[in-house]
């Protein structure tokens, strides 16, 4: 099963309920975090802290999931 993965700049569009849970897992693994920090409080909002290159590494490691 194939999930669609819509990606923004300015945010992350899941068709589930999962997005929190899905990119937490792969920002901690791809990136090393261990959880969203008290500053961005979910891990949508911490994907809109992070560098172009990390947010690349993140599309891709979702991508490889199948979202």
């Amino acid at each position: 099963m194939t999930n669609v993965f819509v990606a923004t700049r300015g945010g992350v569009s899941l068709t589930d309920l999962e997005t929190e849970q899905v990119l937490g897992q792969v920002m901690k693994e791809v990136l090393g975090f261990r959880s969203p920090t008290a500053k961005y409080g979910t891990w949508l909002s911490r994907l809109d802290g992070i560098t172009d290159e990390q947010y690349e590494e993140v599309v891709l490691a979702l991508m490889l999931r199948g979202y």
